[in-house]
């Protein structure tokens, strides 16, 4: 299966212009203060990935647990695609 790379060009530009400041917020562990700036950046230039998660019901694992798997075709908010 073909790795497919979503950060390319312009998108992976901002994430590389702002490691200096995701090390110093890393450091003084505020990540969570640092990832609005970055959103707020990368979605002025990128609206339109910012599409809403749509609506699905989790399925249950075997132990009777809610999966955090996601059914085919729904992607991960970009929100969530940045943070991790």
């Amino acid at each position: 299966m073909p790795v497919v790379v979503f950060f390319t060009d312009r998108r992976l530009e901002i994430l590389q212009e702002n490691k200096p400041l995701y090390k110093q917020h890393q450091d003084a562990q505020t990540l969570h203060q640092f990832w609005p700036l970055v959103m707020d950046k990368y979605l002025a230039e990128f609206p339109e990935d910012d599409k809403p998660t749509p609506q699905y019901e989790r399925m249950k694992t075997t132990s009777g647990k809610r999966s955090m798997k996601r059914p085919e075709g729904i992607e991960k908010p970009i929100r969530e695609v940045l943070e991790s």
